[in-house]
């Protein structure tokens, strides 16, 4: 006679860690969609503006559809925000689970904070290192964010080697995105 598998298979890290996953998979997508809907405003408002003869920011765009997109910012810079937050609370209740999801979520939050504090020094684009954070900071939200969803799918914590030039690359990443957005700021002005 065949042996039967028995119902106490002890399941393997990964299976273990994905099983109370599902809510950060979510959320960790929800999250990247969210910061490409933020940067897509954010850039579209960027490119449509021009500076009259007075120096002052002008925007091209209807004002009704100005208004629908620094709505739509605003909103889903709001969910980000909030969305930070329950990744959080989930990430704090989940601490003994095999998965290890607290540097995707701490770059999140931390990305969050430094947009909501520098959001209202962003209008008028008066100082260019304010752009320069605001692409770097939202690239590293959207980024973070797939991180969560990635680590969460694939049971982050399960004794994983990193590539040696994972950080490199992405620091590379990130000074390009800067120095673009830095370009983008000076030429502004």
């Amino acid at each position: 006679m065949q042996d039967m598998p028995t119902l106490t298979t002890v399941p393997t890290m990964p299976e273990a860690a994905r099983r109370g996953a599902p809510s950060l998979i979510v959320l960790g997508t929800a999250g990247a969609a969210l910061a490409l809907v933020i940067l897509g405003a954010s850039v579209l408002l960027r490119l449509t503006t021009q500076w009259d003869s007075s120096g002052v920011a002008v925007s091209t765009l209807v004002p009704a559809i100005e208004r629908a997109v620094r709505l739509t910012h605003r909103l889903t810079a709001s969910g980000v925000g909030l969305l930070a937050i329950v990744v959080s609370v989930l990430v704090w209740l989940r601490r003994r689970a095999p998965g290890s999801f607290w540097m995707p979520t701490a770059w999140m939050v931390g990305a969050t904070v430094l947009l909501a504090a520098i959001g209202p020094l962003t209008p008028g684009y008066r100082y260019a290192s304010v752009t320069v954070a605001n692409v770097v900071a939202g690239t590293i939200l959207l980024m973070s964010c797939w991180w969560l969803r990635e680590a969460a799918a694939l049971g982050a914590g399960t004794a994983t080697a990193r590539h040696p030039w994972l950080t490199a690359g992405v620091l590379a990443f990130l000074a390009h995105i800067g120095s673009g957005a830095a370009a983008s700021a000076w030429e502004m002005r």
